[in-house]
């Protein structure tokens, strides 16, 4: 059995974001080069065996936190002093009982929930 370690890099899309996915030798945060229009990553392991030419492989297993890289995390409160005009985004806020969103570098928000980290850069 063998266990290789991925990250997979999220991207702004036009309808939902896009992502890739790459090996990589540890999970260090500090050691891992994010690319430029990147504006999340998530680890995760995957095992796998072969048997008679065959190669099986897992589902997506000890999935990492989201991890924000750049941008800056707002409260319900923030959004309101310093956006008022983003009334789809306070809307989203309240109605779905989010305590937290994070500005990416790349100007989308997304809901920064309790397991989320913050990278500043």
């Amino acid at each position: 059995m063998k266990k290789r370690t991925y990250v997979e890099f999220f991207y702004p899309g036009t309808f939902f974001d896009e992502s890739s996915v790459r090996e990589v030798a540890s999970r260090n945060v500090k050691k891992l080069s994010v690319p430029e229009r990147a504006f999340a990553f998530q680890f995760f392991d995957v095992m796998s065996t072969e048997e008679g030419g065959i190669e099986m492989k897992s589902k997506r297993l000890n999935i990492s936190p989201m991890y924000y890289y750049g941008g800056r995390v707002m409260t319900l409160d923030e959004v309101r002093q310093e956006m008022p005009k983003a009334e789809t985004l306070i809307s989203n806020m309240q109605i779905n009982r989010f305590k937290r969103v994070i500005k990416c570098r790349t100007g989308n928000f997304k809901p920064f929930g309790h397991r989320d980290r913050h990278i500043e850069v």
